[in-house]
């Protein structure tokens, strides 16, 4: 009744109730890597680097029988590192208290995954999490066999989610859609008049840039280092 009062559509509204019974499910959790906002970060490997010398054993049965290695071997392994992006940023929240009414610390932590490809399909067979902040130790996430609990590889999964979002809105959204397009915006209003052609085309595109960029520099970068 709510949908319908919001003139919401219905098949809308079912298909989104049915894509949250299936948010635990690892081959859906691979499909919305895939049809996310980095599905190229996705790469992948046939050999692991130091970051997974610690990491646990990878059950022969997370990959259809096949051992890791033959996996790897056969190019069945692709792996996402969100080290490169992330590493060095320190933890947020100095704003937290006026955007949410209290004060919290917004933590930044590190996040690699391996992904197994079954058919035309990816799933995550082990996660890796670090947080350098609190000079923490590397720790490492299987998915439950069958019988455990599963709360710890689903926070595991959303901790991955987590750095995904943060190297959206810092490496992608920040980058290229804010001080990319600031130095065109610098570029048009030094060098160009307003009754110049290019800059009655470009001028609609690039207002509001060099303000909000300002303001995202004060009020969140330069205050969460």
């Amino acid at each position: 009744k709510k949908a319908e009062s919001l003139n919401w559509d219905k098949k809308t509204v079912e298909d989104a109730r049915e894509l949250a019974y299936k948010f635990k499910d690892d081959y859906e959790f691979g499909r919305q890597f895939l049809s996310g906002t980095h599905p190229w970060l996705i790469k992948r490997t046939r050999k692991l680097d130091s970051r997974w010398d610690a990491a646990p054993y990878v059950s022969d049965d997370l990959l259809n029988g096949t051992t890791l290695e033959d996996a790897l071997r056969n190019g069945l392994i692709y792996e996402v590192n969100y080290n490169e992006v992330l590493d060095g940023i320190r933890d947020g929240g100095k704003l937290s208290k006026i955007l949410t009414g209290e004060q919290q610390t917004w933590y930044c932590v590190l996040a690699d995954c391996l992904f197994f490809l079954d058919g035309d399909r990816i799933k995550p067979i082990l996660i890796r999490l670090e947080y350098k902040n609190g000079s923490m130790e590397p720790t490492y996430w299987l998915p439950p066999l069958e019988g455990e609990d599963d709360l710890n590889w689903l926070s595991a999964k959303i901790y991955l989610k987590t750095a995904d979002t943060q190297v959206f809105s810092i490496g992608s959204h920040y980058t290229r859609a804010h001080a990319l397009n600031e130095v065109f915006a610098v570029s048009l209003y030094r060098n160009l008049p307003s009754a110049h052609p290019i800059h009655r085309l470009l001028q609609p595109h690039l207002n509001g840039v060099i303000p909000i960029n300002v303001q995202v520099q004060l009020a969140q970068i330069i205050m969460s280092m």
